[in-house]
């Protein structure tokens, strides 16, 4: 019976995480091909993706890395533009309230935007346990990895643009953000990030635009159900009277 639900457990994982791992293969493919023309060897690129696991902090790394960016630098610009993991993973541990901080952590772990965006969208279609959670973020953390291996070992063979590899992430965020914007409160929350980010973008230098426009599309969307919420219970309070 046990290894029943277990199996069930990774085939429902495999099914809601496919796409993204298709995805995965020519972005990763990229990675590996500019990080290897950045001089980083094979076993540079596993470990990066390995311990890092986040496809725009690491394209930002290797191109800080391959402009002579110095190694504090290559680590602050990574952490700031990695900051937002910390409210996803917030985020998830919301909906799995009361279950065990271990399988919590092992899920933040694999936690990056595909991730959680696939994990809030299965969350909110119905019933989504923290084990399937885990498998599908898994897989794809599989995926990355492995990909990008495969692009820095053939890396010397494919050119960065061969493909459309070059435009794989851009075309991945634009389908996982229209995925997203299935109300009024989502799309409003992703114009406020995108004009937030996009200021920040124009007067704050680096890369922090990234965190300030997550932040900012957090905070409206949170606000706006605030709101919403409230409303309701006062149409419902008004209507008992």
């Amino acid at each position: 019976m046990r290894d029943s639900i277990e199996k069930g457990i990774w085939v429902r994982g495999a099914k809601a995480i496919w796409p993204i791992c298709v995805g995965y293969f020519p972005l990763g493919l990229a990675f590996g091909v500019l990080a290897e023309k950045a001089g980083l060897s094979g076993m540079h690129i596993f470990f990066m993706s390995s311990l890092v696991f986040a496809g725009s902090g690491q394209f930002i790394a290797v191109s800080m890395i391959d402009a002579g960016a110095s190694v504090l630098a290559v680590m602050m610009t990574t952490f700031m533009v990695n900051l937002r993991h910390l409210l996803m993973s917030s985020s998830l541990a919301v909906w799995y309230r009361g279950q065990s901080r271990r399988r919590l952590s092992l899920l933040a772990c694999f936690i990056v935007d595909e991730t959680f965006a696939v994990n809030t969208s299965r969350l909110k279609s119905g019933d989504w346990p923290l084990g399937a959670a885990i498998v599908a973020s898994f897989l794809a953390y599989a995926a990355w990895v492995g990909s990008t291996v495969l692009g820095g070992i053939f890396g010397r063979f494919i050119a960065p643009s061969a493909f459309g590899i070059d435009y794989a992430m851009i075309a991945m965020f634009i389908c996982l953000l229209v995925f997203q914007l299935n109300g009024l409160i989502y799309i409003i929350s992703g114009l406020a990030a995108a004009v937030a980010g996009t200021i920040a973008a124009l007067w704050i230098p680096g890369n922090a635009f990234i965190v300030v426009g997550a932040v900012a599309g957090a905070s409206v969307g949170l606000l706006l159900k605030r709101m919403a919420r409230m409303q309701g219970e006062w149409v419902k309070g008004k209507d008992e009277f």
